[in-house]
């Protein structure tokens, strides 16, 4: 089957960067209860777990990075009494505590230390203005929608169901090739003679296979193999092979919640790409280290 998905503008690994960054937060956020479930959990969020040196650790720095951590899935919830909670907070009591020590040197006064606070500032501010304008576009009516489209560009091919015999040469094959003509199980041949190890042990079933993604060679007898039928030795990279083809049937197109990834993942880069480029046309920017000429 083949979709068509293509954002309209790309900048290559900056903006994959910015679409982890979007599904992180939106994954998030797409995982909130609603309610009073959800008010509920924004008190105890807003409660402050520890303090260190008079500042607080509320409970949500804690939920925030345990799912930062894949400690926890986003939007999964997490009581203080959990283990997870309690290692979590000893981890961000460290981090207060080393942080703190580092200001009371004065190591965030250094050139290089200024630099990275300001460039994570920047990487901050950047997925906050992503969550707030693109997540406002890839809503669930938007995503049904580009699902519809796909399935009208759709082109759906057909599947086998298939037993394949593979050997080193076309005199093993013949061989086979013969005792199948004559009767033999054609299962019970591949178990005892196929190199595939991968299938010999099923009889060298393949299952259904979509004729599209298989080696060409294999892909037109495939094609010009009647159903239960055997078809003659023909050689691939891998050897020789010997075909069955035990069924056909047409190819299932997917549904939403399979395509809803990469709908989601192609709709973000898209959104990104548009805001990215628009903000840049009203930006002044002045480039001082520019490429060699070459």
């Amino acid at each position: 089957m083949r979709c068509v998905l293509r954002p309209k503008f790309l900048r290559g690994h900056f903006f994959r960067k910015l679409l982890m960054m979007f599904l992180a937060a939106t994954a998030a956020s797409a995982c909130q209860p609603s309610g009073d479930v959800a008010s509920a959990d924004l008190r105890v969020a807003g409660a402050i777990a520890a303090y260190v040196n008079g500042e607080p650790i509320f409970v949500s720095d804690v939920i925030f990075e345990a799912e930062s951590q894949e400690r926890i899935e986003r939007g999964a919830r997490l009581q203080p009494n959990d283990e997870v909670f309690q290692s979590v907070l000893q981890d961000l009591i460290d981090y207060k505590v080393l942080a703190g020590e580092a200001l009371t040197r004065q190591l965030d006064q250094s050139e290089g230390a200024r630099f990275r606070l300001q460039s994570a500032r920047d990487k901050i501010l950047s997925n906050l203005l992503i969550e707030d304008v693109v997540a406002d576009q890839v809503t669930e009516t938007a995503i049904r929608r580009m699902f519809d489209e796909q399935m009208s560009l759709l082109q759906l091919g057909s599947e086998a169901r298939l037993r394949h015999i593979l050997v080193e040469t076309e005199q093993q094959a013949n061989q086979i090739k013969a005792q199948l003509d004559g009767g033999a199980d054609f299962a019970q041949l591949a178990f005892e003679r196929s190199l595939d190890e991968a299938t010999r042990a099923e009889g060298g079933d393949l299952g259904y296979v979509s004729l599209d993604a298989l080696m060409p060679a294999m892909s037109r007898t495939a094609q010009a193999t009647e159903i239960g039928q055997i078809s003659a030795p023909f050689q691939s990279q891998l050897g020789w092979h010997i075909l069955k083809v035990e069924d056909r049937r047409a190819e299932a197109p997917p549904t939403l919640d399979e395509m809803r990834p990469q709908i989601v993942r192609h709709m973000t880069l898209d959104e990104i790409s548009r805001l990215t480029e628009r903000i840049r046309q009203s930006a002044t920017i002045e480039v001082l280290a520019q490429s060699p000429a070459p």
